[in-house]
């Protein structure tokens, strides 16, 4: 046995097992994985769509009654 192996404590939890993070994170990952299902999606309508238009209709109206000074500036730059 190395002194890497002394230097772990070996309880009721860890009883030299020898996994690595990753495989933990999988197996914890593909459990939460297995265990969710989709739920089925409510059919939707012609009028939703219709509705969802002028929603966005008034939203934009709204919007259009705020002026917002060309130097307004946002609080970060987009770099590419």
């Amino acid at each position: 046995m190395s002194t890497r192996t002394f230097l772990r404590a070996v309880t009721a939890y860890n009883t030299r097992m020898k996994i690595s993070r990753r495989a933990l994170a999988g197996m914890a990952l593909a459990g939460a994985a297995s265990a969710q299902t989709a739920a089925p999606r409510p059919q939707a309508t012609p009028d939703d769509l219709e509705q969802a238009k002028k929603m966005v209709a008034r939203n934009s109206e709204a919007l259009q009654k705020h002026e917002v000074s060309v130097s307004t500036e946002p609080a970060f730059q987009f770099r590419a």
